[in-house]
């Protein structure tokens, strides 16, 4: 593979290239010459077909564009490296374009993770309340704890000191 290529990068490139040996193998195609662009097409068509390895045969859950992203990505970096190392006469996955990659969407929260968000911000702009109106209170935060100094009360009113 690519000399920048993580390891974790060959090995998953690994595993999805070795899927494709097998799948090939089922179409009785043992040589890596013998592979078109037609098959490459095929087995990608039936990637996006097949129900999960961890789902029930029956299952209607099929691979994500991102797993499929994945796949195409390792079969034209093979082909790329193969080209240039002269194992294959021609890049034959240098035509297959890669899905557009969306942007994941956050997943739903839990009506929990949402009492608690709203918890924290009550909490927060409560907190934000006093601090704001600390001149009035005469209190001053100070990490951890809370301390009452003098302020000149408004409106020329007397004020007692606290101790």
């Amino acid at each position: 593979m690519s000399a920048g290529q993580s390891e974790s990068t060959a090995q998953n490139y690994h595993s999805l290239l070795k899927r494709f040996v097998t799948w090939a193998a089922t179409q009785n195609l043992l040589d890596w010459k013998q592979v078109e662009l037609k098959h490459l097409m095929l087995f990608l068509e039936h990637e996006r077909n097949r129900p999960l390895d961890t789902e029930e045969p029956d299952s209607t859950r099929r691979l994500s564009s991102e797993s499929i992203y994945l796949e195409i990505a390792a079969l034209r970096a093979f082909y790329r490296y193969a080209e240039n190392e002269k194992l294959l006469s021609a890049n034959i996955a240098e035509n297959l374009s890669l899905p557009r990659r969306w942007k994941r969407l956050p997943k739903a929260l839990t009506d929990a993770e949402v009492e608690s968000t709203a918890a924290t911000a009550a909490a927060t702009n409560a907190l934000h309340t006093v601090r704001s109106g600390r001149a009035r209170t005469g209190l001053r935060f100070r990490s951890p704890h809370l301390r009452v100094v003098q302020h000149p009360a408004p409106n020329n009113c007397t004020s007692k000191r606290a101790s």
